[in-house]
């Protein structure tokens, strides 16, 4: 690079990262119930569901990739920065 002038310099960028976030409820995989009082037989209150079971619940895992290139050049006046990202 010694021998093309008007390049000062020049940077290929790559990464690659995961990250999670956790379910923000703590006791979204068991079933619960709730009394409500409109659903009273005999003025008994009743019971419904509250939520449903989530047996299947996980961490959401989320992927990124990054690729890119950087140019400063002509005595530092000019700047290019390129970037691919997913």
């Amino acid at each position: 690079m010694q021998n093309v002038s008007f390049i000062n310099d020049l940077k290929l960028r790559a990464s690659w990262g995961q990250s999670g976030n956790a379910p923000t409820d703590n006791y979204l995989y068991f079933r619960s119930y709730s009394a409500e009082s409109g659903l009273a037989y005999m003025e008994t209150p009743g019971a419904k569901p509250k939520n449903i079971e989530l047996t299947n619940l996980k961490w959401e895992i989320i992927e990124q990739t990054n690729l890119g290139l950087s140019f400063f050049g002509f005595k530092n006046r000019m700047n290019v920065e390129f970037d691919i990202y997913n």
